[in-house]
């Protein structure tokens, strides 16, 4: 707006001299900025630009530092790629609520759909066998086990889903073992006494021997390693006929001497395969834990 050089009123032909004139323009937003930053948090925000764990941390700290050297709304949301109103709302946060506001406030989105009482019936049918729930099979599926769960009413979830929910609870899919057990009625008894000869020799000096056989086993050469011309290995010929039939290997082994003596039979049932009433002395056979003699 402007006066006119003249202010008396007079008239004039098409108006008045000294009337004011009146001018049509835009008037510009004002804009918005954060406040004065101390040194910390000047510090703190370019740190959590950064290292910051969450990426809206990350944004906000930007943002906030992009205003703090001048940059208006406009430019700091085409830099970003988000919304003004998003800008403008940080900074405003940031005006009022200091360092806190660079913290999301993340929502808990929708409820949960399968509650904890739903896991623990999910965990509970996935541990029993299938058979015992009147279902012909033997062990579930993630597919089947979900069928299942959704025909019995007790939740719809989806095999991938499933499986998260199986691990959290500490379950995998395992093959099935098997066990034995002696129908002996003095087992207990015969197993702790060994145990016991295990654990220490028997305070009379005698030896404790563990005695096992291994076999049939064939006798044929075995091809070793050694150094030859490149491309040249030392050949030996391959053996189709077994000639000289098959052994049985004898093994008696003294716990507390670390001694091991070993025999070839030509029959499992041979006589004196182990000398009968004596440990295993120290021979040509004769072997300690490590391969020295």
């Amino acid at each position: 707006m402007g006066l006119l050089r003249r202010f008396d009123r007079k008239l004039v032909v098409g108006g008045e001299w000294g009337r004011i004139s009146t001018v049509e323009v835009m008037v510009r937003p004002p804009e918005v900025f954060v406040r004065p930053l101390e040194h910390g948090e000047a510090v703190a925000l370019k740190r959590k630009a950064k290292q910051a764990k969450h990426f809206a941390t990350r944004e906000r700290a930007a943002i906030l530092l992009a205003s703090n050297v001048g940059n208006s709304v406009p430019k700091i949301a085409a830099m970003w790629m988000t919304d003004e109103h998003h800008v403008r709302r940080v900074i405003h946060e940031f005006n009022e609520r200091g360092m806190t506001s660079l913290d999301p406030d993340y929502r808990g989105g929708r409820p949960r759909r399968i509650t904890d009482a739903d896991r623990r019936q999910v965990v509970a049918v996935a541990g029993a066998r299938p058979d015992g729930q009147g279902v012909p099979l033997t062990r579930w599926s993630l597919p089947r086990l979900a069928d299942h769960l959704a025909e019995q009413g007790v939740v719809e979830i989806s095999p991938a889903h499933l499986a998260r929910v199986l691990a959290a609870a500490g379950l995998s899919f395992q093959r099935t073992r098997t066990w034995k057990a002696s129908p002996a009625p003095d087992y207990e008894p015969k197993a702790a006494r060994i145990l016991e000869l295990k654990a220490a020799p028997p305070p009379d000096g005698g030896h404790v021997v563990a005695f096992d056989q291994m076999g049939p086993i064939s006798l044929k050469p075995t091809a070793g390693g050694g150094w030859a011309p490149r491309k040249r290995p030392e050949r030996q010929r391959a053996t189709y006929h077994k000639r000289h039939g098959t052994r049985y290997v004898f093994g008696a082994y003294d716990l507390h001497e670390d001694r091991l003596r070993v025999r070839l039979r030509p029959r499992r049932r041979s006589p004196g395969a182990i000398p009968a009433g004596r440990a295993p002395a120290p021979s040509r056979g004769s072997m300690r834990r490590g391969g020295h003699p």
